[in-house]
């Protein structure tokens, strides 16, 4: 007798094949029903879709809870990476040109800000 393996069911007593879970949903070793199948949490950073899978938040959105159907838009001016896990990821995007004075690493750490260099601007 062998258990079987993660994401699949034995809920037969006289057979040793396991049945894989219904899609998006998962099991531990040695699970003996498909009620054992349950949905992945979807951690920090993603959200759940409506066909149940884990993605990563958008462009611009954060999310900061566990299981969540929808990320939070970052603040007004503020931009963030693809999967951001809180507020703090967003940042407030100043374009500076080079002739302009730029601000130390300890201010811009000080003030949550984030400086990036794009089309000729820094």
């Amino acid at each position: 007798c062998k258990d079987c393996p993660v994401d699949t069911y034995n809920d037969k007593e006289d057979t040793t094949e396991c049945t894989e879970c219904p899609d998006n949903k998962i099991s531990s070793e040695g699970s003996k029903s498909i009620s054992d199948c349950k949905l992945e949490i979807c951690g920090v950073g993603k959200y759940r879709t409506a066909q149940n899978e884990c993605k990563d938040c958008p462009v611009n959105t954060y999310n900061d809870k566990e299981d969540m159907t929808e990320c939070t838009q970052c603040p007004d001016n503020k931009k963030s990476s693809g999967g951001s896990k809180s507020i703090s990821d967003c940042k407030l995007e100043i374009q500076i040109t080079k002739s302009q004075v730029l601000w130390s690493r300890e201010i811009q750490d000080r003030h949550n800000v984030q400086i990036t260099k794009s089309q000729g601007r820094i």
